[in-house]
């Protein structure tokens, strides 16, 4: 993987870029949360904060769209890093006042940075397709995503250490992710030679057949759910809705609940760094228990670790900590087997977009669970909430517990 670096200019300009683009994005989001909950209603600010961040997630397909619409895609990418730059640099000088408005603008700022980090992302695959070899590409993308996970386990660690450095300068946090964007940009300038391609966007309309995706859906979770498809794939989505939404009960509930003492962000930095660690051992150790385990039975033990978890985190945060880093190991096996299915039951011209309408459901998803939850924290409760949660979690493993035993009832029969 390291010698696609070594030999590859285009790749290693765009990996480079990149590890400046997760630095500061990394960093920044801890201290925005930390930011938030300097204010007086910090419940009400940690909450806008945590919608902000789900909401581009509604919105990967039109941010697609506009990058594959793209001619110059190398001239957008250094316009992309410069305008993240200048919003943070603004951001610098705003986030040191106290007020809603001042906090929604700050939002708003947040908000566009994270989609211009899609669009450019979706610039940089046409430029991948024609620079990387077929038989590198694995790599390339390999090295991507271990990219992104290093970084969501050293960032917000190396966050908080320098609002503790900087004795809480949100305005210095601030200026060090716009100088990060910036040499982003730089270091895509310095090899932009490397960036040229020829590309014509395609002027195909899309053909989106609801019907027919939900029907290649449906095939990908027979395999594992049979006539019980439709049961599988809602408790899967639930799985989705519940986990983000737990997440951001977590940035909530540290205001109250903190196990750690009045540090805020080390709390908030300790509960995502062990999630994202459960997440990316169980994607490590694919040859473990769980490997020839159904979808249905890691569903279903996730559910019943999101009961105890309800129930733990704010009366005994440290075991907290632990089933969180369980959830995060079971969780991390469902996209694998999902892949593995959808890779065995549907064609290669229709896998894309099958696969991206899965993406999109599942993101969707999380993102409406996160504002379910938020917005039942600031009107019931964080208890209420959390009781909730837990009730919902029970529920639905015991339903699929019950469906399980009555599928194997009827095996039994058919056996006879």
């Amino acid at each position: 993987m390291t010698s696609l670096i070594q030999s590859n200019e285009t790749f290693r300009s765009l990996f480079f870029s990149r590890i400046f683009n997760e630095f500061g994005a990394s960093l920044f989001n801890i201290a925005f949360l930390v930011y938030a909950a300097s204010y007086t209603n910090a419940t009400l600010y940690i909450s806008l904060a945590a919608l902000t961040a789900t909401l581009p997630n509604f919105l990967p397909a039109l941010v697609g769209f506009m990058s594959d619409r793209t001619r110059d895609k190398k001239r957008a990418l250094f316009l992309s890093s410069w305008v993240q730059t200048g919003l943070f640099v603004v951001m610098a000088f705003l986030i040191g006042f106290h007020s809603m408005p001042i906090f929604l603008i700050c939002c708003l700022i947040n908000l566009i940075a994270d989609l211009l980090a899609y669009y450019k992302a979706g610039l940089q695959m046409p430029i991948i397709q024609k620079r990387v070899a077929a038989e590198e590409m694995q790599s390339a993308f390999g090295l991507f995503q271990g990219l992104g996970s290093a970084f969501q386990l050293i960032g917000q660690p190396l966050g908080v250490a320098l609002l503790a450095l900087f004795q809480n300068s949100f305005m210095s946090l601030s200026l060090i992710n716009a100088a990060s964007y910036f040499i982003s940009g730089l270091v895509l300038l310095r090899s932009r030679k490397y960036l040229d391609i020829d590309y014509q966007p395609s002027e195909e309309k899309i053909d989106f057949n609801l019907k027919k995706i939900w029907q290649n859906i449906l095939l990908i979770f027979e395999k594992d759910g049979g006539s019980q498809a439709t049961s599988l794939i809602v408790s899967a989505l639930l799985m989705n809705f519940i986990a983000n939404g737990m997440l951001a009960m977590i940035e909530i509930a540290m205001q109250d609940y903190n196990p750690f003492g009045n540090n805020y962000g080390f709390a908030v930095m300790v509960f995502n760094v062990t999630f994202s660690l459960g997440l990316l051992l169980g994607s490590l150790f694919v040859k473990d228990f769980l490997k020839k385990a159904s979808l249905r039975a890691v569903v279903t033990i996730t559910f019943i670790f999101f009961f105890f978890f309800a129930l733990s985190l704010t009366r005994f945060g440290m075991l907290a900590v632990l089933v969180l880093f369980i959830i995060g190991y079971t969780f991390s096996k469902l996209n694998p087997k999902l892949s593995s299915y959808m890779m065995e039951v549907i064609s290669s011209d229709n896998l894309a977009k099958i696969a991206g309408s899965i993406n999109t459901l599942f993101a969707s998803c999380s993102s409406i669970g996160v504002m379910v939850f938020v917005a039942s924290a600031n009107l019931m409760g964080v208890q209420q909430t959390l009781v909730l949660l837990s009730v919902l979690a029970l529920l639905t493993f015991l339903y699929l517990i019950f469906t399980n035993v009555l599928k194997l009832g009827r095996g039994r029969e058919i056996l006879k």
